[in-house]
């Protein structure tokens, strides 16, 4: 499995609830800010983009990245333990 670090730029127009949704269902998630969130999936990123893609609205927008470089935080959403071990996935 790959940890990917997902950024969206969301709406406040629409419901934003089935891309979260269906981002669940892609593996295990992790919210680190309002926006961002880890994913650890088998996915490619292409293919958790495409996915994803269904469920924004026009204007909307998603980046995938795969994790795996060197990285720092502050007081993210989730637990920092999970970050420590899975970011370099």
């Amino acid at each position: 499995m790959k940890t990917y670090v997902l950024s969206f730029d969301l709406s406040n127009d629409y419901d934003q609830s089935g891309i979260f949704e269906e981002l669940a269902t892609l593996g295990e998630t992790q919210q680190a800010l309002s926006s961002t969130w880890f994913l650890r999936s088998e996915s490619t990123a292409k293919e958790i983009r495409d996915q994803l893609a269904e469920y924004l609205a026009p204007g909307e927008r998603v980046m995938v990245m795969k994790s795996g470089g060197p990285a720092a935080w502050r007081n993210l959403m989730c637990d920092n333990k999970w970050v420590m071990e899975n970011l370099s996935k």
